[in-house]
Formats: C-alpha cells, structure tokens, sequence
C-alpha cells in the first residue's frame, strides 16, 4: 500500500520540476530574444563578409576602441567559414543593459591551429537597442581585453615577414644604441614577469660590445624553418614560434621567435627570443646550402667541414 501512494508522489515530484525546467528554457529563450537576434544578425554580415556594415552596427564602445581597419584587419584574416550560436537552452539571463553569447566559429588557417574556435558575444544597449559591444577568442577576459573584437591569429605571410624584420631591426637599433630598456618595454607582459632585462643585456652583451650593423635586413626577407606553430593556452595565454634565418653576408642571421598574445596584450608582442650572431652553425644543412646559393663566394666548407664529413666520405664511396 505504500509503495502505490509513494508512485503517485515520486511522477508528481518528476512533472513539476519538469514543468518548472520547460518554463524556465521558454523564459530564457523570451527574454534573451532581442538580443539574440542582434548578435546573430552581427555574426551574418561577418560571416557573408559585409564587414563594413557589421561595424556600423556595433556599440560606440566597440568603435572607440577599435578602429575599422583594425576590424577589418582581424576579420579578414580569419575567414570566418561557419558559425553556431549557443542554443536557446544554454542562454544566460540579460543583466539588465548587457548579455553575453558563446558559440564556435570555422576559421580558415594555413598553419597548426584547429579550425573550430570558441567565442565570447558580449551586447550592451544603446539608446534602447542591443548592440554588439565585444567579439573575443577563446581564453580572453572580457573585462580585461576591453571592447572590440579580439583574436590571436598569426599574421598572413606578408605579416609575418614584416613582424620578424621590424623585431630584428628593433633589436639592431637598441644594440646600437647600448641600451636595450625601450626594446625591453615593448616586449610582453609575460616576458618582463619571467626574465628582467638584465638577463637580457647579459645574454646579447656581444651585439653591444662587438657591433654589427643588421639593417641590411630591412631589404631582406627572411627564410623560415617551415609553418608557424601555434600554442593556445587558458592560463598563459596564446603563443606561437616562427625559426629562420635572414640570408646575410658573409654569415646568415639565425633566429627563434616566440611571441605572445593575452587578454592584456591585444597585439602579438615578443615572448621568447634567441637571436644568434650572424653564423652557419646552427643551420640546418639543407638551409646552410640554401643561403651558400645566394653567396657570391660559394665555399662549401662554410656549411661543413669535408674532410670530416662522414656523410660525404660514405657518398664518395
């Protein structure tokens, strides 16, 4: 007899709090309807590529903090293929003025990154109407990154080239120079918590006491390893490493570049350098033979020693 009245209570229990979960999705879904639609008419233009008038549309916040080109710049780059909003269901409630999205966009990439990637959708009312106020990457804190729209992508080729030549040639100067503080300055936040800059004017001590002017790669560009490698990371952020050389006389420039991007670094900044003095010693042979064909004095010795080259005693046998 128990068990039959205690059925009736259990099935009860089960269709009100079902009906409380359906009632509460519906009210989500009624309440977050305005702005729904404006973040999903913002992401339509980004996505049909109409990235003019997807900026028009943003809050004044959003354009105060970046400006169109710089807009136009982040979207063009990433391409973005296909989008999905967060669904109904997994909404969180409007605070009032504002209301946050997530969802994954597609991206086009030509190095290591996935093509899927997270989002943060932030609106916020202007005069009356719901406006897209921030359009963040994965791991980036709202509050910190500020307005805008925000994502760690690693520059096209052309980008990339000019990133790795104006660091080599900041460098250059502050060796010059004898002073290394404003090339310090302009590195990441995550560089300057890790290495202060003595340990900096300690390591490249030669470049200031034994000068050697790298301006000449101004007119150079540079001979990468192969593709950039991307690591995205929740707690220290995104970073990514590009190795090369530039092709100088006598003796090619060596480097290994890490830069760093973060909520607080909207911009990719110097993370992790080594910039060797101009020698073939830390080429790879493939890349030694491939700078010696640019040389007007093509010594083949200069990328290894023949006479003890085990390689090439076994080649000549």
């Amino acid at each position: 007899m128990r068990k039959r009245r205690v059925w009736p209570i259990i099935s009860g229990l089960l269709i009100f709090a079902s009906a409380c979960t359906g009632g509460m999705f519906l009210y989500v879904a009624n309440q977050t309807a305005d702005s729904a639609s404006a973040a999903e008419s913002f992401l339509y233009l980004v996505n049909s590529g109409e990235l003019e008038s997807a900026y028009t549309s943003t809050h004044p916040s959003f354009q105060g903090s970046q400006t169109e080109d710089e807009f136009l710049q982040q979207m063009k780059l990433m391409d973005m293929r296909l989008y999905a909003l967060e669904p109904w269901r997994d909404r969180r409630m409007e605070r009032g003025w504002e209301v946050e999205y997530r969802g994954v966009i597609h991206q086009r990439n030509w190095y290591n990154d996935p093509l899927e990637l997270d989002f943060r959708l932030g609106l916020r009312k202007d005069n009356d109407e719901w406006k897209v106020e921030y359009f963040n990457g994965p791991y980036r804190i709202p509050f910190e990154t500020g307005p805008g729209a925000w994502f760690s992508r690693i520059p096209s080729m052309q980008g990339l080239e000019n990133l790795v030549r104006n660091t080599i040639l900041e460098f250059n100067e502050a060796a010059a120079s004898g002073d290394l503080t404003e090339f310090y300055e302009e590195t990441s936040t995550a560089l300057k918590i890790h290495v202060a800059q003595v340990q900096i004017e300690l390591a490249y001590e030669r470049f200031v006491n034994e000068p050697i002017d790298l301006s000449m790669v101004s007119f150079m560009d540079p001979v990468f390893d192969g593709l950039p490698m991307i690591d995205r990371d929740r707690r220290a952020g995104d970073v990514f490493v590009i190795s090369g050389y530039f092709p100088m006389e006598p003796a090619p420039l060596p480097f290994v570049l890490r830069y760093h991007s973060s909520s607080v670094d909207k911009r990719w900044r110097l993370y992790k350098f080594l910039i060797q003095y101009p020698t073939t010693d830390e080429l790879t042979m493939q890349h030694c033979l491939k700078w010696l064909r640019t040389q007007k004095v093509k010594d083949i010795n200069q990328c290894y020693d023949a006479e003890k080259s085990e390689e090439l005693k076994l080649n000549i046998r």
